[in-house]
């Protein structure tokens, strides 16, 4: 009996804790360490930890019952110091032999170079709500994978944590420049014997936001970066940055200029034949050891990582007689002193000078619809070669711009005809896909018009800064009728804002939003309707100007002629919670007003 009473109170006690802690959180981290070591002889070590208690059946049954470890067994030791639970009666659980599980990471699948890369899968057991986790690791790296130590870690996780010990351990002749962003935390340097050792101890870490359209590169994340230095040197002295490439890739480059006698066209066939024919593997640049494969050898078995493709890309332009560069993105915030730490870098691109002194970046992942200097403004640019790393100029946004003029007749049959005018400017432009066909601009528009609707396209303007297009359109049944009324959807540009699906703007936010770039669109329509129809729609003037942008709606009717004004206006893309994400909402929520994107007829 007595038994069963100890029972009924411990039962009592853990789903009293549960049922306080599950308004907002399906577990607690109550100790997290992340701990690096340089060793005297160039090695390194990872020691991670932590103590997590769980609170919910959700976080037992889905969150936390196993633990990833990935881990390169080319360069690197995996020893499993810990896992065990503790069971809400206070009872300890080991993880037997069979709950640690060797697979291949996902992101290396169909990728044999890749295929010695391990992800160690730990099974909890003895889980549930109440219950707490300890698990204790260390991956010993030898000499040479890296030279020098370097890290780039978040510290918040996908339940908050109480307190986490951040630790770089270098022996007392070296020293590291690091940073900490996004949260403050107690930072110690001591000498211990033959080491210096920084130490950060942060306090109460918030959990992972689920909220959309945050900042690109988990900007807005707690993250400590530091590096020992220079670590590129045995990087830049791979064969890879030689970018040399063999006879049958020199053929295949013959025929593209054989065929493509523009040399804007032979840049972005060379593009399309590695972002199509090259499959992507998506293994991260650290966990290879910052190793890339030749140009050739990529090639020849048709996959790569970014790093990969994007020297791939640049050896391919290089041999077909284009200035050409390997570049690297950093964020301005994830440099410490100037030092490129390779585990910050955000993206490779490649920079190739179509004409003399006209450099445009490029992507060895996607196809560009546009330079991509225009959309990665607060980031820098490296150039990687087989001698130096040298700083770039940093691109600068353009923003974007689009402006229409619309001029349609409806037909007593409910036809459109008449004429889109169209300027397009900055990131808003894609200069490539008209340059590849002119066709492409039928497709930039939206809601009532279809490429299917453009019967000619007349090209005005072709440059990387602006483009300028004429649509001659003529469209059926243009009209969606019910009884007596009759709707009818105002063409729209289907790019950039109109096309992100913005729909999930809830009341409140608590992390910052980012945006794809700075908007400004522009719509002036004139429909002139025919006798037997009337503007139910009511007339409009409505204008709302903030501190993030601005938008505005005017439809007035001038005899048989409907006109309307359309205007959205977002300076900056970035927006803090509060009042400026209040401002943003507003304005994003007038512009998906429906009744703002149709006009409503009426047969008389």
């Amino acid at each position: 009996m007595k038994k069963i009473y100890l029972f009924i109170i411990v039962l009592f006690c853990t789903l009293s804790v549960v049922s306080a802690a599950t308004d907002k959180n399906d577990a607690v981290y109550k100790k997290v360490l992340m701990e690096y070591t340089l060793n005297p002889d160039g090695s390194s070590d990872y020691h991670y930890s932590h103590e997590l208690n769980l609170l919910t059946y959700l976080s037992s049954d889905r969150l936390y019952g196993e633990t990833f470890i990935v881990y390169n067994p080319d360069f690197q030791k995996l020893k499993v110091n810990r896992s065990e639970t503790r069971m809400p009666s206070g009872k300890m659980v080991k993880s037997p032999s069979n709950a640690y599980n060797e697979v291949l990471p996902a992101y290396a699948a169909n990728a044999p170079f890749f295929n010695q890369l391990r992800e160690m899968v730990v099974t909890h057991t003895g889980i549930g709500p109440g219950a707490t986790l300890f698990e204790d690791y260390t991956i010993h790296t030898q000499k040479g994978m890296f030279n020098g130590l370097c890290g780039n870690d978040e510290l918040a996780f996908t339940s908050p944590v109480e307190e986490l010990t951040y630790i770089v351990r270098v022996p007392a002749t070296k020293s590291i420049d690091s940073k900490i962003l996004n949260i403050e935390g107690a930072f110690s340097v001591v000498k211990e014997g033959k080491w210096k050792v920084y130490r950060w101890i942060v306090k109460n870490i918030p959990a992972k936001t689920r909220e959309s359209y945050q900042l690109s590169d988990k900007l807005g994340v707690p993250r400590i970066i530091f590096s020992t230095g220079e670590v590129w040197k045995p990087v830049l002295a791979q064969k890879a940055y030689l970018f040399q490439v063999n006879e049958k890739m020199k053929q295949e480059l013959d025929k593209i200029k054989r065929e493509n006698k523009n040399p804007l066209d032979q840049v972005l066939r060379i593009q399309e034949s590695v972002v199509n024919d090259v499959a992507y593997a998506p293994v991260p640049f650290g966990v290879t050891g910052l190793r890339s494969r030749t140009a050739v050898e990529c090639r020849e078995s048709n996959y790569g990582n970014e790093a990969e493709k994007a020297t791939l890309l640049t050896a391919l332009l290089k041999a077909a007689g284009f200035k050409s560069d390997l570049v690297v993105m950093i964020p301005d915030e994830y440099l410490v002193k100037n030092v490129v730490n390779p585990l910050a870098i955000s993206n490779f691109f490649v920079r190739t000078e179509v004409e003399t002194g006209n450099s445009i970046l490029f992507s060895p992942l996607a196809i560009n619809d546009q330079d991509l200097a225009y959309s990665i403004g607060g980031k820098e640019v490296f150039v990687l070669d087989a001698k130096k790393m040298s700083v770039s100029a940093k691109p600068v946004a353009a923003g974007n711009s689009c402006l229409m003029n619309v001029d349609f007749r409806l037909s007593k049959e409910g036809a459109l005809i008449g004429k889109i005018e169209a300027v397009v400017s900055g990131a808003a432009n894609p200069w490539f896909m008209l340059e590849r066909s002119k066709d492409f601009a039928g497709h930039l528009v939206n809601n009532s018009i279809t490429g299917e609707d453009v019967k000619y396209v007349e090209i005005k303007q072709l440059t990387k800064q602006q483009s300028a297009f004429v649509l001659s359109v003529e469209k059926k049944d243009a009209l969606i009728v019910s009884n007596d009324y009759c709707f009818l959807s105002l063409p729209q540009f289907n790019y950039k804002l109109t096309n992100w699906n913005m729909i999930d703007f809830p009341s409140e936010r608590s992390e910052k939003l980012q945006l794809l770039a700075p908007v400004s669109e522009l719509y002036r329509v004139q429909i002139e309707i025919p006798e037997g129809y009337e503007l139910i729609s009511p007339l409009q003037n409505k204008e709302i100007k903030n501190e993030v942008g601005e938008f505005s709606y005017v439809l007035k009717k001038n005899g048989n002629v409907i006109e309307v004004d359309k205007i959205i206006k977002i300076v900056n893309p970035d927006v803090n919670p509060g009042a400026s994400y209040n401002s943003l909402r507003v304005l994003i929520q007038s512009w998906l007003d429906k009744n703002n994107k149709e006009l409503i007829l009426k047969k008389i």
